[in-house]
Order: structure tokens, then sequence, then C-alpha cells
């Protein structure tokens, strides 16, 4: 066994052994370049990003993550941490709208504006 390779098991057994023990505190060591709650995908070009994001944002059109019950929460949150006044907000990436119409359907005066990179309307 190379010494690098030692190394690197002896390392390993270490963190092993440290979360084993940390993981009952709720927390976790992780290497630096351990990205393992987030993939950064790099793009040739904003044109290159831009394609892909129309691409499966029309591939996922009907898709809908959110029903009206969940929505309704958040507005109430959101109200109860802003109660003096309108609150206005940016939704990033409307796809097909219905999470933009809700909110604007039942808000206080406040308003929702949408921005996207689809090719198509939101539908808002």
């Amino acid at each position: 066994m190379t010494d690098q390779a030692y190394r690197e098991t002896a390392g390993s057994k270490v963190l092993r052994t440290l979360n084993n023990v940390l993981s009952k505190l709720g927390y976790r060591l992780t290497p630096d370049d351990s990205r393992d709650d987030v993939y950064l995908h790099t793009y040739d070009s904003y044109e290159h990003y831009k394609a892909s994001q129309v691409f499966h944002n029309q591939r996922k059109l009907d898709n809908v993550w959110a029903d009206a019950a969940t929505l309704d929460l958040v507005a109430a949150r959101v109200r109860q941490a802003s109660p003096e006044g309108p609150v206005r907000g940016l939704c990033h990436g409307a796809r097909n709208g219905f999470e933009q119409r809700h909110f604007n359907q039942t808000r206080d005066g406040g308003l929702v504006v949408v921005e996207h990179t689809a090719d198509h309307g939101s539908g808002c």
C-alpha cells in the first residue's frame, strides 16, 4: 500500500469515526471539495444555459409541484411576517404560472411579478 493510499484510508476511518459521534448531535464533517447537497453545472455560454432552461421548462410545462392549500399556508406566513402592508414578490422560474395566478387571485393588495426564460407565456 502506498503512503498516499494509507493516508486516504486512515483519513476515511477518522472521518467515519468523527461522523458517527457528530451524527448524534445532528452534524457531519465533509471534505472541502464535497458537494453532497449541491450540483453545479457548467454551461458553455449563456445561450447554452437558456436553451437548456427552455427545453426542460417545456418538457415539464404541465407539472405543478404546489397546491392551493400549501400556497395558502405560505401566504399566511408571509402576511404574519409582514403585517404592515401589501407584500410584493418575485417568482423566478414561473413555468406555467399556477403559483403566481393563485397568489395574485388571493393576495391582499400584494403583487407577484413573474420572471422566466421560457419562450412561451407563463399563463399569468
